[in-house]
């Protein structure tokens, strides 16, 4: 009975302890993991928005949006990207139409020969220029973000039904993070 209890804490001991391989393994995960975020604090889409705007060098810019959007309290507002995945189920949407398009002229013409190729590369001609379009709406929206979490008082004093629009929908969205603007803009503190 002695020996069973023994051998049975024995196994449980096994199973808790980890070895040193796995430890290992585990910090290396972490170095790894710990790198790529440092890395995406430098290349993200709000750092080339920044370099363009204030001139900084792109590294510089990288670290310089993040800071400002962490200062801001900001990370949830860029973390709820809805303008990129609308953006792509537009792109997505022509391309698909184009294909579509050509297809049912490939059918109407009775053209039979290759005709998955006409259709594949339709598609892809379509999101090709689809895709530019679409670029350039994504860089003014992410332009939009950084100047107005940089001081959104030019735009209140240049746009000002614009300007009405945009912090009132975001105070609805994300109240909090809008908070420090209240003292920014001169409006009355919601608490």
């Amino acid at each position: 009975m002695m020996k069973r209890a023994i051998m049975d804490k024995s196994e449980e001991q096994e199973e808790n302890e980890c070895t040193v391989v796995q430890v290992l393994c585990l910090a290396c995960l972490e170095f790894i993991l710990e790198q790529l975020r440092a890395l995406l604090e430098y290349f993200n889409r709000w750092a080339f928005t920044y370099c363009a705007v204030y001139g900084d060098s792109f590294m510089t810019a990288g670290s310089n949006v993040m800071e400002l959007f962490r200062r801001r309290g900001w990370e949830a507002i860029i973390s709820d990207d809805l303008v990129t995945t609308a953006l792509l189920f537009t792109k997505l949407s022509i391309a698909l139409g184009g294909a579509i398009g050509s297809l049912v002229l490939c059918v109407f013409f009775g053209v039979h020969t290759l005709r998955w190729l006409v259709v594949v590369l339709s598609f892809l001609a379509a999101l090709l220029m689809a895709s530019c379009v679409t670029v350039v709406l994504d860089a003014g929206v992410v332009t939009v973000i950084v100047c107005f979490a940089e001081d959104p008082r030019p735009c209140k004093e240049h746009h000002p039904e614009d300007f009405a629009l945009l912090y009132s929908a975001w105070v609805k969205v994300y109240p909090d993070e809008m908070e420090s603007y209240n003292e920014l803009l001169g409006s009355p503190s919601r608490r």
